[in-house]
């Protein structure tokens, strides 16, 4: 009565070897108790740390505590189950921060990618550029020799021509 915490006197030793529906019942609970003395460490922790969400259970330990919810809310206390509906509601506000975080992140990662296939893009056009610039380098090499042959051309004509006029003078 002084701690308020529920306890269970047996005051004789003989109880538990001689009552079979006694020890059903222990033993039938053992599992449920030994979650619950773990659950009650893990919400006095809460406590004292001022109901720090870094304290509140996560994972597995949330989800067994559902499952002895669910059978057996009847032993549960009103703390407790505060307890439980505290982690159940931080979870729910972690997992709504993960799926924004993942939402966020696909959006990143799909811009990143429509950036980089659109510089692929502009990677291919400017190769091309650069293809169509080397061609018409080349054209116009071709176009320069050409003229220079041409040229060559012009003035061997031109001194064969001269040298016929001297001929002829």
């Amino acid at each position: 009565e002084t701690t308020g915490e529920e306890t269970v006197e047996i005051v004789h030793e003989a109880l538990i070897r001689g009552w079979q529906r006694l020890r059903e019942w222990i033993e039938d609970n053992r599992e449920f108790r030994t979650w619950q003395e773990r659950l009650r460490a893990a919400l006095g922790q809460w406590q004292i740390n001022n109901k720090d969400p870094g304290a509140l259970l996560r994972g597995a330990l949330l989800v067994e505590a559902k499952k002895w919810v669910e059978r057996r809310l009847e032993l549960i206390t009103t703390v407790e189950k505060d307890f439980i509906e505290a982690s159940q509601h931080y979870q729910e506000q972690e997992d709504q921060r993960w799926k924004e975080l993942y939402a966020k992140a696909d959006q990143q990662r799909q811009e990143a990618e429509r950036q980089r296939e659109e510089a692929n893009k502009l990677r291919r056009e400017a190769e091309q550029q650069q293809e169509e610039e080397n061609r018409l380098r080349r054209e116009a090499e071709q176009q320069r020799e050409e003229a220079e042959r041409q040229r060559q051309r012009a003035e061997q004509q031109r001194e064969e021509a001269e040298q016929q006029r001297q001929e002829a003078e």
